[in-house]
């Protein structure tokens, strides 16, 4: 396969650059004219020609094809690529060599005991790692030594380093049963939903209860006489009030990618990232894989995603429904599983230079019976 050159020439005359190549015995494959200047397709092995005859003439070579292309270029990023070949072998090796062990907990004593353990059992660092089955025959064996302190064991190799996750057995003490309680409302609402378990009810659906009112009352009573005091236990729903203030700007950015990427490899040491090429996209997010970890020096293959930036413009009415989204989030993030958002309407907005500022009216339906200890003092109940 032949391998062939564009050269490029100044001149005026295209007719006596073509009579001195086809003098010297040139071929040309293909000929364009570029303003004062001709670019020429040649075979590679001509040039020689050029080099040796036409000296008076300035010849700049352009880019090779076919198999001498890829020598050019492999001559080119030599360097680059003995840097991938070792970094592949040191891939490779890493997978056979362990530098760190982690145990991921903040229990001191259990990440002592953890490592201990592991290392009797031959997992240690700078070591080679061992296989899958011997890691889950000690990771086993750990668990089933320590069953009053650990719960759960997982053992993940992840490079050249073992991470170890581990849930703590907690033994729960005896709940503390309280003697005399009342169940109160730890918020104004109207009741929507009653269960009651210990005690007895001091309301009832459709009931308006302010906070701090009783609702299960501790105290149980006979033909109007207080026959004990127990502790009080049950669960009412009501329907609660919010008023949520969201600000919402009028101008926002869309991030769109382009489906342009670059590659780079990234070397770290030190803490500090070290890149091989430059970054040639403008706006891009980057996201980096690591190839191998020897020693605290560190290998990424590092993949940026071109991103093109787009200002839109809310309308009144996305901005309102912006605002019913985040008022709504902030509103969950304080309700249990058990409890929800009913409805929600907007009170009122204002708009500003840059932003629209919302106010919005949200009813939630909670759990609001909080239980508190009482006690008797005397002929008095506090």
């Amino acid at each position: 396969m032949n391998s062939y050159l564009y050269i490029k020439v100044d001149s005026n005359s295209k007719n006596n650059v073509i009579l001195k190549l086809n003098k010297i015995n040139v071929k040309i494959y293909s000929l364009k004219e570029d303003k004062d200047s001709l670019i020429i397709k040649i075979l590679a092995s001509d040039y020689e020609k050029i080099d040796k005859y036409l000296k008076t003439m300035e010849f700049k070579k352009l880019k090779y094809t076919g198999p001498l292309y890829f020598k050019k270029t492999l001559q080119k990023y030599k360097f680059v690529l003995g840097a991938i070949i070792c970094a592949m072998i040191l891939v490779i090796f890493s997978s056979f060599f362990i530098v760190d062990i982690k145990v991921l907990h903040n229990n001191e004593e259990l990440v002592d005991l953890i490592l201990d353990e592991l290392e009797e059992n031959g997992v240690k660092k700078f070591h080679f790692a061992k296989s899958f089955d011997s890691m889950e025959k000690i990771k086993n064996k750990i668990r089933d030594n320590h069953l009053d302190k650990i719960d759960w064991l997982e053992i993940t190799k992840v490079g050249m380093k073992y991470v170890v996750r581990v849930e703590e057995r907690i033994i729960n003490p005896e709940k503390n049963v309280k003697n005399y309680c009342h169940v109160y409302a730890s918020k104004d609402g109207v009741i929507t939903s009653l269960k009651l378990k210990e005690g007895e009810m001091q309301i009832d659906l459709g009931d308006y209860v302010k906070k701090d009112d009783v609702l299960i009352s501790g105290d149980v009573h006979l033909n109007e006489e207080t026959v004990s005091n127990i502790c009080a236990e049950g669960s009412v729903y009501a329907e609660v009030w919010y008023t949520v203030n969201v600000k919402v700007p009028l101008t926002y950015v869309v991030k769109e990618k382009t489906g342009k990427t670059r590659s780079n490899l990234v070397i770290n040491y030190d803490g500090i990232d070290h890149q091989l090429f430059k970054d040639r996209l403008n706006t891009f997010t980057t996201s980096k894989k690591e190839l191998f970890n020897l020693l605290g020096v560190k290998v990424y293959l590092k993949k940026d995603e071109e991103i093109r930036e787009t200002k839109k413009k809310y309308t009144i009415k996305e901005a309102e429904e912006k605002a019913l989204k985040e008022a709504k989030e902030k509103i969950e993030l304080t309700l249990e599983n058990d409890e929800k958002i009913i409805s929600q309407n907007v009170l009122q907005k204002t708009i500003n230079d840059s932003t629209i500022d919302i106010d919005i009216f949200v009813v939630a339906e909670e759990n609001i019976a909080i239980q508190k200890e009482a006690r008797l003092d005397g002929d008095r109940i506090t």
